[in-house]
């Protein structure tokens, strides 16, 4: 099968310490390339994720790919990121895109929300995809990377007012490890997969995390090592969704 993946910086593969990679750089480190490599049922793969996007460019993409690509002999890996990384139109483009960074009103590429509606957006796009894929029988695993969505209230908004997730209640077989905790890419180069319990510095954006080990580059992204690490990981995972 082919392994077809989507998502953000930790998917593509970037590094920014002690230089930044480049695309092709990063999509050969990428735990994405490390699965494709040692699963029996994988021959190749497409790496579609790109760094900096939200849920939104994320969810674009996987419908783009669906509407325009054979979908026969592919499994998807989609990995969403934070739910704070707004998204808009652009018709020069005809394409979803990232909020300018420099737009009025807009801090470091999202607008000034709340929870409600961040916790709106995400989870309608991210539960659409979900359904438009079960109905396309499309095998698919879905996990987050950091700053867990469906972990409320969500950190990095302007306004706190919704305490409760759709998609820590609802069944989402796909969505590996669901619902337990500590079940994201993040927490598995920290060494703390699947933990019962949270840790220091889980919900800071992952820039800013103080943990240090073999596995979590200087800015924040898996290390080589980390990639390894996640792929060992995940493999089973991905077989388990072919089979």
């Amino acid at each position: 099968m082919k392994l077809v993946a989507f998502g953000d910086s930790f998917t593509h593969g970037l590094i920014k310490v002690p230089y930044r990679t480049n695309y092709n750089e990063s999509h050969e480190l990428s735990f994405v390339r490390h699965i494709s490599d040692a699963s029996d049922h994988i021959h190749s793969y497409e790496n579609h994720a790109h760094p900096g996007i939200g849920n939104g460019i994320i969810a674009w993409t996987v419908y783009k790919y669906v509407v325009e690509n054979n979908l026969n002999d592919c499994i998807f890996f989609i990995g969403w990121t934070t739910g704070t990384r707004a998204h808009r139109w652009d018709n020069d483009l005809s394409s979803y895109v990232n909020c300018n960074f420099t737009q009025k009103d807009f801090t470091r590429g999202w607008p000034l929300k709340n929870d409600s509606c961040e916790a709106f957006e995400n989870e309608t796009l991210i539960l659409g995809i979900n359904g438009l894929l079960q109905k396309l029988n499309v095998p698919y695993v879905m996990i987050q990377a950091f700053d867990d969505i469906k972990s409320m209230p969500m950190q990095n908004t302007g306004s706190v007012n919704q305490t409760k997730s759709t998609l820590a209640d609802l069944p989402l077989p796909n969505w590996i490890e669901h619902p337990r905790k500590n079940n994201m890419l993040v927490d598995i180069i920290h060494g703390h997969w699947l933990d019962k319990d949270d840790y220091a510095n889980k919900n800071l954006y992952h820039d800013r995390y103080a943990i240090e080990n073999q596995y979590t580059a200087g800015c924040g992204h898996p290390s080589r090592e980390g990639h390894k690490l996640i792929a060992e990981t995940l493999l089973p995972y991905i077989n388990d969704a072919i089979i």
